[in-house]
């Protein structure tokens, strides 16, 4: 365990030069929560301890972000809602309404976008993690489907969810999930 908390601390330091731009205070608090999450199997007030830990990230998160922005569609997205009613004839402008409204919001189309921008792998290691802490990553990543933890899966589904809702293009970037990346890159002794 003293060897993960060594490489857990060469991983942070390795990284540092990634997290230049970010506060001391949510520097100081993702250092706690990778600690809290890597230790929790020793301590269950830890599992509260990280919990708490995760929500303060999240208003962070969600205070890094310019709410107005977020689901506000662009020029483009407007002119291809546009061009898509177009399509239907008049007759049918209810339907078409209806349709592209209510069947395909653009707020849905930007969820899809939140999420699958939270989870990419080459951003995420091209501009915030060194490249070469990606086969470490996956490492944990097939150490974790071997033998599942299951609050570590929940903080990262929880953490997964609310970079879907608030938008991993805070002025930091997706942060929010940096703990449980730095911890699967750390998984390599259980």
């Amino acid at each position: 365990m003293l060897g993960g908390l060594r490489l857990l601390i060469l991983v942070y330091g390795i990284t540092s030069q990634v997290f230049l731009s970010v506060p001391v205070h949510i520097k100081i608090l993702l250092v706690a929560h990778s600690i809290s999450i890597f230790f929790v199997k020793k301590n269950t007030a830890l599992k509260y301890i990280s919990i708490i830990l995760l929500v303060i990230l999240g208003v962070f998160q969600l205070s890094s972000t310019r709410l107005s922005e977020i689901y506000r569609p662009t020029p483009l997205q407007i002119e291809e809602h546009q061009q898509r009613l177009d399509i239907y004839p008049r007759s049918q402008a209810r339907l078409a309404h209806w349709t592209e409204d209510y069947l395909n919001p653009l707020w849905l189309d930007k969820l899809k976008l939140n999420f699958f921008d939270s989870l990419d792998f080459v951003d995420l290691f091209t501009h915030y993690f060194p490249f070469f802490l990606f086969p470490f990553f996956i490492f944990g990543l097939y150490q974790l489907i071997k033998r599942p933890s299951y609050f570590f899966v929940c903080q990262l589904a929880t953490s997964l969810f609310l970079l879907t809702l608030i938008s991993p293009h805070g002025l930091y970037g997706p942060f929010l999930i940096f703990p449980q990346i730095i911890y699967l890159c750390t998984n390599l002794n259980e």
